[in-house]
């Protein structure tokens, strides 16, 4: 009895909940982000800043977004630059963490260039990935964005930083998947207790010998 109570302690104690899909699908049009109140993912723990805006479709919400999709993606994450000739960096902060893979789709001009990047706490870079290079304007508006492409990286660690560069063009992003909760690593005090336990589960062995 002893034992398995000792055993069923060592367990590692995991923290942290599984993120959903973000889907920018709940937000207004032209919403900052980093602005108090304005993020519907501030329970999840995940913060923005720099020039991060939720935005509606023109074409299919009535909103201010020169992009198109089906019915079910109406909004999106817009990085806007202020400059054509200069890079502008759209940042997701993710308190709990997040490991495994990281996947993110995206729409831009024809000229844009672009990748996303995942850090550690440190801000150790752990993966970053090109978006490929826009394939083209829709056939009924030169200015419309309807060509999707997804970009998807695995990597090792636990990021906490997602950064989005882009240049000379606005992006569009949706449908963000962070991977696996960063709980997948156990807590430091899951380490010390496993280590009690096993150490117990010894001692408890020696005396039954005895």
């Amino acid at each position: 009895m002893v034992a398995s109570a000792v055993l069923a302690l060592a367990a590692p104690a995991f923290a942290g909940t599984v993120i959903p899909q973000l889907t920018f699908e709940t937000i207004g049009d032209m919403t900052n982000l980093s602005q108090a109140g304005n993020n519907p993912y501030a329970a999840l723990g995940i913060g923005f800043s720099g020039n991060a805006f939720g935005i509606r479709s023109a074409r299919d919400a009535g909103g201010s977004g020169n992009f198109f999709r089906d019915p079910m993606n109406l909004g999106a994450l817009a990085m806007f630059n202020d400059s054509p000739t200069q890079e502008n960096v759209l940042t997701l902060t993710v308190a709990g963490g997040f490991a495994d893979f990281f996947s993110i789709e995206y729409a831009g001009k024809l000229g844009a260039s672009g990748r996303a990047a995942v850090y550690d706490e440190k801000g150790n870079l752990l993966g970053m990935e090109q978006f490929k290079p826009p394939a083209g304007s829709c056939p009924s508006s030169t200015d419309d964005l309807c060509v999707w492409d997804i970009t998807k990286f695995e990597f090792n660690g636990v990021a906490h930083t997602i950064k989005l560069f882009g240049s000379t063009a606005n992006y569009f992003f949706d449908n963000i998947q962070l991977g696996q909760p960063g709980s997948t690593v156990p807590e430091p005090s899951s380490f010390a207790l496993g280590f009690a336990a096993l150490a117990a589960l010894g001692l408890s062995r020696r005396r039954s010998a005895r």
